[in-house]
């Protein structure tokens, strides 16, 4: 692998709020780990602040202000910038930044950085669906777009409309017919399914060993594994939550029925868990509607499809909960009590760090999600989590998703022409934050590609 993705860092990154002219106080979100002497640069221009224009840090007052100068604290006499008075603003300050900047030629600047795209230059942008584990149980099934979760799931808390839910695949051989569209498999078995067959899955043909990404669910007795050990398989896109949750009266030992205020939303065999001890039955336990007797009544099993639990008389005011959640079309899987699952939303996400040719640690913006993901020749609503694409444009327009980027050399997935490229007409590529203009590197014959960065 070539040089590795130069990530821009910094010791702190903190939201100009307020400038005090008469003090020269600048206000911040946080002066947690500044020091004096520390050196900073603000995005934009702002009260007095020169946007790009590197500030040293004279005094840090208390927790959310501090007082600048325009050059090292070293350097006598003191200056300080002329603050004027300004509130409400966001202005975001870059503390002590490194390898914020990349490789220059003439006549344009080669390389680019990644990083978070909050601080001050330019950064890396890309699109990515970060994998993240999502707590408690769940149940999926091929014959409905409904999704149950125990408790522990809470969706009201861990889940959201668009994001998409995964499982995590083995290597373990399994009979086609159940492929999922766009995730790769490699085949292990030929027999029992024609090469025509395994040419409509996305295959080139009945080769052993072949890696291919499914075009199809498949058909016969060949068999396939995941390409590779941990991939994140997708089970749908959640289109909207439907928690339940109705407030409890009581139970009846003779009828074996728990009354609540409404069942309307209610489902037979969903899970469901109460907030307090009813009827003999324990808080935060995972039970399942049984039967639904009326629009106030119902009964519970111990496992899905049991026998009725009986119940004691009781009277409870508390709620009866129902972790539900609809896929935007049915459940590619069938999963009971499946732990395990995660979560991910195709969004704009930085580079924190290459971890290989193809794969980097990212983070979205607000920081909320962070996770392995590996450059793809996708758009970003085919996404799939753990994958990631960045879309770069040649000087003729054309452009390409990128296959991998380092320093400054890459790869992509297409030349100008938008012409698949092969391992024997691979090219390689020279990135670029800047409009292209001019030629290369000297002596190289790459092409030049410019790739996104905010």
């Amino acid at each position: 692998m070539a040089n590795k993705l130069k990530i821009a860092k910094v010791s702190a990154l903190a939201v100009l709020s307020d400038t005090t002219a008469t003090t020269n106080v600048i206000t911040v979100d946080s002066t947690t780990g500044l020091t004096q002497g520390d050196r900073f640069v603000p995005a934009s221009t702002v009260g007095g602040l020169t946007g790009g224009t590197t500030y040293f840090v004279k005094e840090v007052i208390d927790a959310t202000t501090f007082t600048a100068l325009n050059k090292d604290p070293s350097v006598q006499p003191q200056v300080s910038p002329t603050l004027t008075t300004t509130t409400g603003g966001s202005v975001n300050l870059s503390f002590n930044q490194v390898d914020e900047g990349y490789p220059s030629d003439t006549p344009q600047d080669m390389g680019v950085v990644g990083g978070d795209t909050a601080q001050t230059g330019k950064q890396l942008t890309a699109f990515g669906a970060v994998a993240v584990s999502q707590p408690g149980k769940f149940w999926f099934s091929t014959a409905t777009t409904d999704v149950y979760g125990d408790k522990d799931a809470d969706f009201t808390t861990n889940v959201s409309a668009g994001e998409q839910l995964s499982f995590t695949g083995d290597n373990i051989p399994f009979t086609v017919g159940a492929l999922v569209t766009g995730v790769t498999y490699v085949i292990n078995n030929t027999v029992g399914t024609t090469e025509a067959q395994w040419k409509t899955m996305g295959a080139t043909g009945a080769n052993l060993g072949e890696v291919f990404i499914a075009a199809a669910a498949g058909a016969g007795t060949g068999t396939v594994s995941y390409a590779s050990n941990g991939a994140n398989v997708p089970l749908g896109t959640v289109n909207a939550l439907a928690v339940v949750e109705t407030p409890t009266a009581s139970s009846d030992s003779g009828t074996g029925l728990i009354t609540v205020t409404s069942t309307a939303d209610f489902d037979l065999d969903a899970p469901i868990w109460f907030g307090a001890d009813i009827g003999g039955l324990t808080a935060g336990t995972t039970y399942f509607v049984k039967t639904i007797d009326s629009g106030t009544t119902f009964s519970v099993s111990a496992t899905r499809s049991g026998t009725a639990l009986a119940l004691t008389s009781t009277t409870v005011v508390s709620t009866a909960n129902i972790e539900k959640l609809t896929l935007g079309a049915v459940s590619t899987f069938t999963k009971s009590a499946y732990s395990g699952i995660q979560g991910a939303a195709d969004e704009a996400v930085y580079i924190l760090r290459q971890k290989g040719k193809r794969k980097y640690l990212v983070s979205n913006g607000p920081g909320t999600r962070q996770g392995i993901c590996t450059l793809v020749k996708k758009a970003q609503a085919d996404l799939l989590a753990g994958e990631m694409s960045i879309e770069g444009t040649y000087d003729n327009a054309g452009v390409t998703y990128i296959e991998s980027i380092s320093d400054v050399n890459g790869l992509p997935f297409d030349d100008d022409s938008g012409s698949p490229l092969t391992k024997a007409t691979q090219t390689g590529m020279q990135a670029t934050f800047e409009t292209i203009v001019g030629s290369p590197l000297a002596g190289s014959t790459k092409p030049v590609i410019t790739l996104p960065s905010a």
